[in-house]
């Protein structure tokens, strides 16, 4: 994921930031998308950004991992899980 600027065929997902937390070695920015869903974002390296800042994420679809109501990986079997951890 990225912020802020995209590559061809990401998936760009407008958003406001409301939490940046830094540990050291890499950022979780947690992201209020539009319709209410929230977002965490993985960065690398320590990053900075405002709560409240709108921006727009952009995800390539291959990296993309949903999870159900009660935290299972969606739209995948079992075999599948294994292979993506």
């Amino acid at each position: 994921m990225t912020i802020g600027r995209g590559r061809p065929g990401a998936l760009e997902l407008p958003a406001e930031i409301r939490l940046a937390e830094v540990t050291g070695s890499a950022t979780f920015l947690h992201l209020l998308l539009q319709g209410g869903r929230h977002l965490v974002a993985h960065l690398p390296g320590t990053q900075r950004f405002t709560p409240g800042e709108t921006t727009r994420a952009y995800i390539d679809p291959a990296h993309v991992l949903v999870f159900d109501k009660d935290g299972r990986l969606a739209g995948t079997s079992t075999a599948e899980v294994g292979r993506h951890g």
